[in-house]
């Protein structure tokens, strides 16, 4: 490798003895160490498979090849853009033409540019080029179109060197794709000084111990992954005021505090086997008292203390050396071959090469550095050359290359980092994560925010919230908010426009914006403040009794956040620094998972196609618009706990002037019954208050001398209760004008005091009439053995519509309302929408020109529910697809979601079960049949549950493959005959997508 061989096989055993010296310090868990073990063992497998003969044999033939002058050229690693013009390139053409130069690190420019510049270097390199790169967080700190991940202060919040390790890996993985042998990362300074103004946030931290940590990680998982890894910016650059960019920052520590602190990551590092290291330009007297030295240029350091001390044998490069930490004392001539004098193996970024190869000539032709030495580093680098497979150097393939660097896992990888980094700063009472909705009226502000932004979006998704937009701060803006949050009891302030990665004085959060967060706070409100900025900003609020650091503002982050606030996801992150006199590095709370929803942009992560699953969906729905099966619909897709698909499409009417969004409510239809009926049946089945087998008479005893009496609970779930399928008598109160004047008026009054719609009011007792009705309705004919066959009845719904009614002694829609929706948060989910949300959000079912002579939108499209004032139990309610999901995925986790327990596991098992074998209906619920298309889809396992709606909705659940699907439609509007959607297929066409997604 790049060691002599004697020293790298005695670290080899030092890689054996990891697993018990190294791992304990860094593993979180049993499962992070035996990982760890088994990176560290297949590296070590990998290292025994060098063959060591040979590399040397390669290493010396390449070196007998080139004359002095070559040789020191080796050790020049000159700037190359992928973003400049052809001059550009046939400069560094000629450098390595002419003068044989070592190496590249490449800046700004575009992935596919660098590559083929690459490749273009390579073919004119005699000896092949050593390629790096600055991509402490990833290639997108330097090119366009590839990830950026998150800096190194947001990965030392996340308090899990697992996840750095996987970064590091992952970052290799790219590196390698891009034809880069070297990332100049992690840095390893201690960031003890808040206001340091280059280093910062691309810390890991202020304590060593962590910073050491997670520098291991991160090396572990590059080196593993194949590349050099870099400890940066030795001896430590994490205690300056100054930028070595513009300055000669200097250290005026002692000895002692050096090497406990600034020292101590770079120690552990070199015991761990890092590859290279970069000096930093700094002055540190107590090592070289000479006056403006930096370190690049100080053999007191590099050779003194980093080599002899320390006993590092890897390669050292050097800063950049155009920094104006070096050129503002040196010149250039001066800055290279002292820097090579000093000890250092390879020139990063210097300048006039040629001067610098003739003035490095001299200086072994005046014997100040020996042609030996000269050679010996030279080895250095080509041994690096043979690791990275220099050896054997094949051209980048450019095709698919962006699509390989951004793949799913990459940025899967970077949703999850960014997840674990967030950090429950301050809970008083253990708030968050946020638990028993019901008892919780939430709102929210963002200041220096956009309206439609990702963090208010998401935080919509757990549960009702009243939105506050600040785009910017004003008095009038805090005080118009504060009026309108007035009745919530938990309002969450984002924070935004914060500086991100450098520290001021205010860091752009102004007087005015904390004055208003504690007057929120002083007036009684659970205030949590979620703080999108610099770790050192949070001293801004360090009075707060929640506070949340975010770090970034990113989308990313803005998703990340709520589902750590609503426990969907888990969280141990803790603060890499401290801040103000309150906050103390290591601060931080660790939060349970309350099995809530996760929402994820890539399907991968659960084992799905992301481009099939879009492309397909996206596909289908425009079919469906264009056609004009449907105006518009929702489509959400739900697996293993994660919402991986949650689109809209088209518009509430053909008209196109209003476009379906996520929050856009629909009428579901006969989805009524598996989100009404049938969660309010189990848990009455749960709590014991109702007996599936016994006859409906024993609770509605009115039916004592009735044959309807006779049919239990259970035969009406399966629709074998013996009753015809629609509701009778309905129609022939507005089937002509006399009947119409007795049941209806326009106007309310004593006697028309049931509101039908608007302008239609129904006689009082309509209600009883409609029981009576359905008493006095014929049952029909039983078999032979004396059961009913199977019949889809909404009559045998609403008969247990009346079961919970009088069991539980209220209303269907109060029961489900206050038993499941409040508390799991649907926002949406209800009966009668207009009493909640403005008649814009909710999408119209038909225009109705038989009885309400009007367009439908907001009151049931069923006639005998309208009839009924709105609640019955096969019509009547309207929510999004998002809460339709969290209801299925309810359901699926055997009745518990949010930490509460609705009811076990047997009752779900029981309802979600095939009651007649070969038969398709559980209880209330539709099921899939092995090897047909009806109900659900020929791919469903026979364990999927659900129903569909004449409206055009349809709600599946596969307990096998955790999968949830739903959809929402109203292809009703206008014309309720309209059944392209159906004669299409688009729903089950859908659901075959889903399913033909998972990557098996």
């Amino acid at each position: 490798m790049i060691k002599n061989s004697f020293k790298f096989k005695k670290n080899i055993v030092f890689s054996i003895l990891c697993y018990f010296f190294i791992i304990p310090l860094f593993a979180q868990n049993i499962t992070s160490a035996q990982i760890i073990a088994k990176a560290v063992a297949k590296e070590k497998q990998r290292i025994d498979n060098i063959n060591w003969d040979k590399r040397e044999k390669w290493v010396n033939q390449k070196l007998s090849n080139l004359d002095v002058e070559q040789k020191i050229a080796q050790l020049f690693m000159i700037a190359a853009y992928s973003n400049r013009d052809e001059s550009h390139y046939k400069e560094i053409d000629n450098f390595i033409t002419k003068y044989k130069i070592g190496g590249l690190i490449f800046f700004q420019g575009t992935p596919t540019k660098q590559a083929e510049l690459t490749n273009r270097y390579q073919a004119k390199a005699t000896i092949p080029l050593l390629i790096a790169m600055d991509a402490e967080w990833g290639l997108g700190m330097r090119l366009k179109n590839t990830i950026s991940y998150p800096r190194q202060m947001v990965l030392g919040a996340m308090n899990d060197s697992l996840a750095v390790y996987d970064l590091g890996k992952e970052v290799a993985r790219q590196c390698l794709r891009l034809g880069v042998h070297v990332n100049f990362a992690p840095v390893i300074d201690v960031n003890s000084n808040p206001k340091n103004p280059v280093i910062g946030t691309r810390s890991f931290g202020e304590n060593k111990y962590r910073v050491a940590k997670n520098g291991i990680a991160y090396t572990n998982g590059m080196q593993d992954g194949g590349i050099i890894a870099t400890a940066k910016h030795f001896p430590g650059h994490g205690d300056t005021d100054s930028d070595s960019h513009y300055t000669l920052p200097q250290l005026k520590h002692d000895k002692n505090r050096l090497s406990d602190i600034e020292l101590y990551p770079f120690k552990r590092l070199f015991a761990d086997s890092v590859l290279s290291v970069m000096v930093a330009h700094l002055n540190v007297p107590a090592y070289d008292s000479t006056s403006a030295i930096p370190t690049t240029l100080s053999k007191n350091v590099v050779t003194d203390l980093l080599k002899n001390e320390l006993g590092f044998d890897g390669l050292i490069f050097t800063d950049a050396m155009n920094m104006k930490g070096l050129s503002a004392n040196f010149t250039p001539d001066e800055g290279n071959v002292q820097a090579i004098l000093a000890g250092n193996d390879v020139l990063l970024y210097p300048a006039n090469i040629p001067k610098g190869i003739a003035l490095i000539k001299k200086a072994v032709e005046e014997g100040k550095i020996s042609e030996a030495e000269i050679e010996e580093r030279v080895k250095k680098v080509l041994r690096a050359k043979y690791f990275v497979g220099l050896n054997d150097f094949k051209p980048i393939e450019l095709k698919g290359l962006d699509a390989d660097l951004n793949n799913p896992k990459a940025t899967i990888l970077n949703e999850k980092l960014h997840q674990k980094a967030v950090t429950i700063v301050r809970n008083h009472n253990n708030l968050i994560p946020f638990q028993k909705l019901d008892t919780l009226s939430f709102g929210s502000v963002v200041i220096n925010e956009k309206e439609g932004n990702a963090f208010q979006k998401m935080l919509s998704n757990y549960a009702p919230f009243e939105h506050v937009v600040i785009p910017a701060v004003s008095n009038s803006a805090f005080s118009a908010a504060k009026a309108k949050l007035s009745n919530k009891n938990i309002i969450i302030v984002g924070v935004f426009g914060i500086n991100q990665y450098s520290v001021s004085a205010s860091f752009g959060i102004s007087a005015a914006t904390q004055k208003f967060v504690k007057e929120l706070q002083d007036l009684g409100k659970n205030v949590v403040v979620v703080d999108f900025g610099h770790a050192y900003s949070l001293e801004k609020f360090e009075d707060q009794k929640h506070l949340v650091a975010a770090y970034v503002e990113n989308d990313i982050m803005q998703k990340a956040v709520p589902q750590v606030l609503f426990g969907a996801v888990k969280t141990q992150g803790r603060v890499p620094v401290s801040a103000g006199d309150k906050i103390k590095e290591g601060d931080g709370f660790t939060t349970k998972s309350l099995e809530r929803l996760k929402y994820s942009d890539y399907p991968e992560g659960t084992g799905m196609n992301s481009k099939y699953l879009n492309e397909r969906i996206d596909w289908l729905a425009n079919e469906a618009i264009k056609y004009r099966a449907t105006p518009g619909c929702q489509v959400i897709i739900i697996k293993d706990t994660t919402v991986i698909f949650q689109k809209s499409y088209g518009h509430f009417k053909y008209d196109k002037k209003q476009q379906v969004e996520n929050e856009s409510i629909y009428d579901l239809a006969s989805l009524t019954k598996i989100v009404a009926t049938v969660p309010a049946m189990m848990q009455l089945v749960y709590e014991k208050k109702i007996d599936l087998n016994v006859p409906i008479s024993t609770y509605l005893t009115e039916l004592d001398s009735s044959e309807k009496g006779e049919v239990t609970a259970r035969q009406l779930l399966m629709h074998r209760g013996g009753y015809h399928g629609n509701m009778p008598g309905w129609f022939e109160t507005f089937s002509n004008k006399e009947n119409y004047s007795k049941f209806y008026s326009a106007t309310c009054d004593e006697e028309y005091c049931e509101e039908i719609a608007p302008n239609i009011y129904a006689k009082a007792g309509i209600k009883d009439s409609i029981w009576n009705w359905v008493i006095e309705s014929p049952m029909r004919n039983k078999r032979a053995d004396g059961s009913y066959s199977y019949r889809y009845s909404d009559r045998g719904f609403y008969m247990l519509n009346q079961l919970v009614a009088r069991v539980s002694g209220t209303s269907l829609d109060y029961f489900v309302e206050n038993n499941f929706y409040n508390s799991l948060g649907l926002s949406t989910l209800s009966y009668h929408p207009l009493y909640k949300h403005n008649s814009k959000k909710i999408v119209p079912s038909s225009v109705d020109n038989i009885f309400r002579k009007d367009e439908v939108r907001g009151i049931v499209h069923d006639y005998s529910t309208a009839i009924l004032g709105g609640v019955s139990g096969h019509a009547g309610t309207f929510a999004n697809a998002n809460d339709i999901g969290i209801l299925m995925q309810t359901f699926l986790q055997g009745g518990n979601y949010g930490g509460i327990q609705y009811f076990d596991k047997e009752v779900v098992d029981e309802f979600t079960s095939r009651q007649l074998k070969g038969g398709r209906r559980a209880l209330g619920f539709d099921m899939s049949i092995k090897g047909k298309k009806i109900p659900a889809t020929i791919y469903a396992s026979e364990n999927t549950f659900g129903h569909t709606g004449f409206t055009g909705t349809a709600a599946w659940a596969d307990a096998d493959k955790g999968i949830v699907f739903i959809f929402l439609a109203n292809r009703t509007y206008p014309d309720e005959t309209n059944r392209k959607l159906v004669t299409k297929g688009i729903r089950t066409r859908m659901l075959e997508v889903v399913f033909q997604s998972v990557i098996e």
